[in-house]
C-alpha cells in the first residue's frame, strides 16, 4: 500500500495533512488484521496487502453509465452519488430543504482533522486507519436542533470500473439534540473487478436525538467490502441501524455503540447472505456506558455452498449502567453441507441489576414445513426457496419505511437459490 508517492496528491488542509499521516504511520506499525487476532479469527484479509490497488481514482461514470444499477426505489429527499471514488454531481440530487445539511466530504476536509467524538475509536481499527491516511471521498451530515428530515437521505457507492481499485469512503453524521433523520446506504457494483471498498462511518447523536440507519451492501462477486461503523449517543438518544450483505466475495462490518447517557437505546438488525462462495462477517460490540440504557440485536444469516457466515455480537455492561436492557438474537441456516456459519453471541457484564439475554441457532430448514408445501403442490425446489425466502424476511420487520422495506425484500429474493422457481407463484 503505497503511500508517499499518494500523498502530495490527496485533498485537504494542512491539518488533515497531519491526520492522514498519524493514521499511516500506526497502520504500518499495526499492519493488516490477521486471523491471530481474535475478532478476525474467522475472517482472512491478509491478501489485501499483497493486491497492487490503485488508491487514485478513476475515471467517473457517466450519469448514464452511473443509472444502471440496481436502485434502490425509493423517494429520496436528496441522494448523492459516488462513482468508482469520486463524487458524480450530475448524478445527484440535493433538495433545497437539505443543501445546509448535507455536503460532499470534499467541501468540509475541517470535519476529519477537528477531533470529531469516535475519531479515538476509529483509530483503535487497522482498517479505520487505512481508511483516515488515503479517503478522498463521502459525506457529511449534520442536523440541526429540533430538525426533522422527513423524507430519507440516500447515498449510493458504485463501483463500475474495471480497475483493480481501493476506495475509501468517509460518511459523518451528527445529529444534534431533539433531531430526526434517515440515511441509506446503497453499496452496489457489476464489475468483475478484485476492487476493494473500505468505508468508515462516523455517528454523533445529541440528546433525544433519532436516527434510522441503513446499510446495503450488493457489490460484485469479486469485490471485498469492509465497513467501519461507530456511534456514541447521548441521553435518551436512539439508533436503528439494518445491515444486508447480499453480495461481494467477502464482506466484513465492524459495527460500535457506545450508549453514554442514561436513556441511551440502539437496536441493531439485518441480514447476510453468503450463497455463491462468499463470507460474510458481522462483528458488533455495543457499550452500555450508563443507566437504563436499551439494546436489541437480531441478524438472521444463509449460507450456500462453500460460503461462510459469522455473527458476532458483543456486550458490554460497565459497572454503574445498572437497570439495563440487552437482547441478542443471532438465526442461521445452511443450505448445504459446505456451507458454515459461526455464531458468537457475548455478554461482559459488570453491574448486577440488569436484563441481559442472547440466543443463537444454526440449522436447516424444516421437514415438517417442507412436507406441508409439497402436500399443497409445491415442488421441493420451490418449497425451499419460499421457507428460506420467509426466513431472511423476518430481518426487515424494523423497517418502518414501506417502500424501503418491499425494495430489499426484492433484492433478497432474487439472490436466492430457485428464486425464480417460486417467484410465479407470488
Amino acid at each position: 500500500m503505497a503511500f508517499n508517492g499518494l500523498y502530495k496528491d490527496l485533498p485537504g488542509s494542512s491539518a488533515v495533512d497531519a491526520q492522514r499521516k498519524d493514521a499511516f504511520e500506526r497502520f504500518m506499525r499495526a499492519g493488516l488484521p490477521t486471523r491471530r487476532d481474535e475478532d478476525w479469527r474467522y475472517t482472512e484479509i491478509s491478501a489485501l496487502g499483497e493486491i497492487d490497488f490503485r488508491h487514485a481514482v478513476a475515471p467517473p461514470a457517466t450519469a448514464k453509465q452511473a443509472a444502471h444499477h440496481d436502485p434502490l426505489p425509493i423517494r429520496a429527499g436528496s441522494k448523492l452519488t459516488f462513482v468508482n471514488g469520486r463524487y458524480a454531481p450530475e448524478s445527484s440530487t440535493i433538495n433545497q430543504s437539505h443543501r445546509m445539511l448535507v455536503h460532499p466530504l470534499e467541501t468540509n476536509w475541517t470535519k476529519l482533522s477537528d477531533g470529531f467524538p469516535g475519531h479515538e475509536r476509529v483509530f483503535a481499527h487497522p482498517l479505520g486507519l487505512v481508511n483516515t491516511a488515503f479517503t478522498q471521498l463521502g459525506a457529511v451530515i449534520s442536523i440541526p436542533k429540533n430538525s426533522h428530515v422527513d423524507t430519507p437521505i440516500l447515498l449510493e457507492f458504485l463501483q463500475l470500473s474495471d480497475d483493480t481499485l481501493a476506495v475509501q469512503p468517509r460518511l459523518i453524521i451528527e445529529l444534534a439534540a431533539n433531531s430526526s433523520a434517515e440515511v441509506i446506504v446503497q453499496h452496489a457494483g457489476q464489475s468483475s473487478a478484485t476492487n476493494w471498498t473500505n468505508m468508515v462511518t462516523e455517528i454523533h447523536q445529541s440528546a433525544g436525538s433519532k436516527l434510522t440507519f441503513i446499510h446495503v451492501q450488493e457489490q460484485g462477486l469479486a469485490a471485498t467490502h469492509t465497513c467501519l461503523t461507530t456511534a456514541a449517543l447521548k441521553r435518551d438518544a436512539h439508533f436503528s441501524g439494518g445491515y444486508f450483505d447480499l453480495g461481494g466475495k467477502l464482506a466484513r462490518n465492524d459495527i460500535e455503540i457506545a450508549l453514554d447517557e442514561h436513556g441511551a437505546s440502539a437496536e441493531l438488525f439485518g441480514a447476510f447472505l453468503p450463497i455463491q462462495s462468499q463470507h460474510a462477517d458481522n462483528h458488533i460490540k455495543i457499550d452500555h456506558r450508563a443507566p437504563n440504557t436499551t439494546s436489541n440485536e437480531y441478524f438472521r444469516g444463509i449460507a450456500g455452498p462453500k460460503s461462510r457466515g459469522v455473527f458476532n455480537g458483543k456486550v458490554i455492561v460497565h459497572k454503574h449502567a445498572q437497570k439495563i436492557s440487552a437482547q441478542q438474537r443471532s438465526d442461521n441456516l445452511l443450505l448445504d453441507k459446505t456451507a458454515e456459519i459461526d455464531t458468537k453471541p457475548e455478554l461482559e457484564i459488570y453491574a448486577d441489576d440488569v436484563k441481559c439475554s442472547h440466543g443463537a441457532t444454526v440449522g436447516e430448514l424444516d421437514e415438517q414445513h417442507l412436507f406441508y408445501l409439497q402436500s399443497r403442490g409445491i415442488n421441493e425446489l420451490a418449497a425451499r426457496a419460499l421457507l428460506t425466502f420467509a426466513f431472511a424476511n423476518s430481518s426487515l420487520d424494523f423497517i418502518k419505511d414501506e417502500a424501503l422495506r418491499t425494495a430489499l425484500s426484492e433484492k433478497i429474493a432474487k439472490r436466492l437459490p430457485q428464486h425464480e422457481k417460486w417467484e410465479r407463484l407470488t
